[in-house]
């Protein structure tokens, strides 16, 4: 709506006696409203376009197309739904008062009328319109400095969530692309499987801290050179609970998916894995999906304590696996994106 201090309240005004418009007009003149007249139902609704009123008077009994009629086209109309309809008429019955309000009128107004009536419902209904505009504007206005703040703080929070990945693969002395070889596997297994855009972008930094309990491991176990004894396995196989006691309870979808990941990586499809022995669909999607990857990466790059996997050889161990340690499912996912994988691996080798 044009703001009423500069210019004025336009005012569509419908009935099909030209008198009646007449003393419409001198009623609401200049400077403060801008009469506009439209002697039909249908002229009215040709007018809404260029008049693009701030309230319209709408007589009830008109041909063709009465009062009830145009006033329920309006509404159907979204740039117009909310501009307020004043019905007027000469009829007393109450059932055309119960109809007004069911077509979306705002008030009702009998004829004769009294100008100074006529005034003050038109200026109360213009200001509620007004009103209702300037709320609609601040609520769209504050909506959108919200989100641009759950933005910045999502990204801040992708940020921490991205160094304390990165905490973790410096402590395990990993390579440098690991963490990025990884996340990109995932999202193409899962994309293979199906998961929208939204999801695989969640997976890609989620898969990130699979391994970010391993900050809670001695560095005597962690960089150890060769195989772990039992009991020292035993401390290793409290990375993805303490990984996942690290990221629950976060407020943020990206945690939910990066602590199931956390906990998931290393259960095994058919119950034999760790820490919870899970079986099957028991097991999140994510965590059976970057088992998968992580395994891939492992194999396929040197530790300490064995050298790279060819990805060949690495991928029969996998294919080998499925309906064991892993999902036949997400294996069949893996073959299917397998060229995007070896691309992957080959771009990110270090």
């Amino acid at each position: 709506m044009m703001d009423e201090k500069e210019s004025a309240a336009v005012i569509l005004a419908v009935d099909d006696t030209p008198t009646n418009l007449v003393i419409l007009e001198k009623a609401l003149k200049k400077p403060k409203y801008q009469t506009v007249a439209a002697r039909s139902g249908k002229e009215a609704l040709e007018k809404l376009v260029t008049t693009k009123p701030d309230l319209i008077l709408l007589d009830i009994m008109m041909p063709v197309l009465d009062g009830f009629q145009v006033c329920r086209e309006i509404k159907k109309l979204q740039d117009f739904a909310s501009v307020p309809v004043i019905f007027l008429t000469a009829m007393e019955d109450k059932k055309y008062l119960k109809e007004a309000y069911a077509a979306g009128g705002v008030d009702f107004i009998q004829k004769p009328f009294h100008i100074s009536e006529l005034e003050a419902r038109v200026n109360t209904h213009l200001e509620i319109h007004r009103l209702r505009d300037h709320l609609k504007c601040e609520v769209e206005r504050r909506t959108k400095q919200l989100s641009e703040a759950l933005v910045r703080l999502e990204g801040a929070n992708v940020e921490i969530l991205n160094r304390m990945s990165l905490a973790s693969e410096f402590r395990d002395n990993e390579t440098g692309n690991h963490l990025k070889r990884m996340s990109r596997y995932s999202v193409a297994i899962g994309r293979a499987a199906g998961l929208p855009a939204d999801e695989l972008l969640l997976l890609e930094s989620a898969s990130r801290l699979h391994d970010v309990g391993k900050i809670g491991i001695p560095d005597s176990i962690l960089l150890k050179p060769g195989k772990l004894t039992d009991d020292e396995f035993s401390v290793m196989k409290k990375h993805p609970e303490i990984g996942f006691q690290l990221l629950a309870g976060l407020d943020s979808e990206l945690t939910r998916v990066a602590a199931d990941i956390a906990l998931t990586h290393h259960e095994k499809f058919d119950g034999t894995g760790y820490p919870r022995a899970l079986k099957g669909d028991a097991i999140p999607l994510v965590g059976r999906i970057v088992a998968i990857a992580d395994v891939f990466d492992a194999l396929t790059t040197p530790r300490p304590y064995k050298k790279a996997w060819t990805q060949a050889d690495a991928t029969a161990f996998i294919k080998g696996a499925s309906g064991t340690h892993f999902d036949p499912s997400l294996v069949s996912c893996f073959l299917q994106s397998i060229d995007e994988i070896y691309a992957v691996a080959t771009e990110l080798s270090n």
